[in-house]
């Protein structure tokens, strides 16, 4: 059992605390995986090319591409 509890989001807070944890040990510290992205390596656009299997042009350049591990 733990006595200190760090979440992501502030609804995760709420509920470990409605669960009886002491709002004093519950600490809202962001979602961690977050930093990562500083130190993720981006593909070249030929390497995100070859790895799609298309050819980005003009008419798809405006696609949103998200990447949710």
């Amino acid at each position: 059992m733990s006595s200190i509890h760090f979440v992501a989001t502030d609804e995760y807070m709420n509920r470990v605390i409605q669960l009886g944890e002491q709002p004093k040990s519950v600490f809202l510290v962001g979602g961690l995986g977050v930093d990562s992205i500083l130190h993720l390596k981006l593909l070249t656009r030929n390497e995100l090319e070859q790895e799609l299997g298309i050819k980005l042009e003009k008419k798809n350049l405006l696609t949103q591409l998200l990447f949710h591990p």
